[in-house]
């Protein structure tokens, strides 16, 4: 795990002696009154060892003390929470990221340099419940927003980030919101813990799975201002990369196909694989050799195809797990 990461998940607020401890109790709870899938226990109990080793518990925690007293209907998660089998299991997300086939890593990875957290969707009127949900369990949580944007908050504990950055928090007592002199993006670089919370409406939870069908047709509603997804064409060149295209009619529309690709094709690490991932979307080249390389092995011509494919349509995938939420949560998406 990288050092940055390390020093993140040491600032989230934990009142308690051991977290995974904490958190294994309530998933063991848990499981001796809820039956699930061999499949699911085995994600389960993977994501757990991932999150013992990185020392991650406090994250979950977390957002299960924030949103103490929420019915289901009062909030949701639309982001990549939803790749977290633990968010599941726990009620945190209604999605079910074994029953879509998303990957953990996409929500958590160790192997990554940016930071998982919790963007929290509740309904109109009950942001500030939320807030002193926070304020009340962490009794010395000093709560900061920045000049630009007053629905990413960080939480203060040591008054000066490691990078240097002052927090200026002297001044606040428990509860307390104060909006910094710093810009959001700003404070995100001083390392302290940090989560959203957005006021939206919604009209109903969809209890049910959606089809391959469904879940394109909503990709394809949600990245149609991007010419270049609309203007891609299959790719049939290669029956191992034609399996996992299969459901968006050939074509590179997920994220989370780009890991599968990566880990199922090329034989990366699913944590690497997702690193990949996040360098081909940001357009970053650090990838590239390796990775043309056992396409072009493995597949002669069509490898070298496929990568020049990759390349061009992979920054534009989205997220599979963010269009699930969205169609399952039926958004109002103008904000009140």
């Amino acid at each position: 795990m990288n050092e940055k990461l390390r020093d993140y998940l040491a600032n989230v607020p934990y009142v308690g002696e051991d977290a995974y401890n904490e958190l294994y109790g309530i998933v063991d709870n848990v499981l001796k009154t809820r039956r699930i899938t061999y499949p699911e226990k085995a994600r389960l109990y993977y994501e757990l060892d991932i999150v013992k080793r990185s020392g991650a518990a406090k994250l979950f925690l977390f957002a299960l003390n924030a949103l103490k007293g929420f019915s289901a209907d009062e909030y949701c998660f639309l982001a990549k929470e939803n790749d977290c089998f633990i968010n599941h299991f726990l009620r945190l997300t209604s999605v079910n990221p074994v029953e879509y086939g998303l990957q953990f890593e996409l929500f958590f990875n160790p192997e990554r340099e940016d930071f998982p957290k919790f963007c929290f969707y509740v309904k109109n009127g009950t942001k500030e419940r939320l807030l002193n949900n926070i304020c009340g369990y962490y009794e010395t949580a000093k709560l900061i927003t920045g000049k630009d944007n007053g629905c990413r908050y960080f939480v203060d504990t040591v008054g000066k980030s490691k990078s240097g950055i002052e927090i200026d928090g002297s001044n606040l007592t428990a509860g307390e919101i104060k909006v910094a002199t710093l810009s959001a993006d700003e404070l995100a670089k001083s390392g302290l813990f940090e989560f959203d919370v957005l006021e939206y409406e919604r009209n109903e939870v969809l209890c049910r799975k959606f089809s391959d069908e469904e879940i394109y047709d909503a990709a394809i509603k949600t990245v149609a201002y991007k010419p270049a997804i609309i203007s891609m064409k299959p790719f049939d060149k290669i029956v191992d990369v034609t399996r996992i295209l299969s459901r968006t009619r050939g074509r590179l529309i997920f994220q989370e196909q780009v890991v599968e690709i990566l880990s199922d094709v090329c034989g990366y690490d699913p944590a690497v694989a997702d690193r990949i991932r996040k360098s081909i979307c940001t357009k970053k080249t650090d990838y590239d050799g390796d990775i043309a390389v056992i396409l072009r092995c493995k597949y002669g011509i069509a490898g070298e195809e496929f990568f020049k494919y990759l390349a061009e349509y992979g920054p534009y995938a989205v997220s599979e797990s963010y269009v699930i939420a969205k169609i399952k949560n039926d958004i109002v998406w103008e904000k009140k």
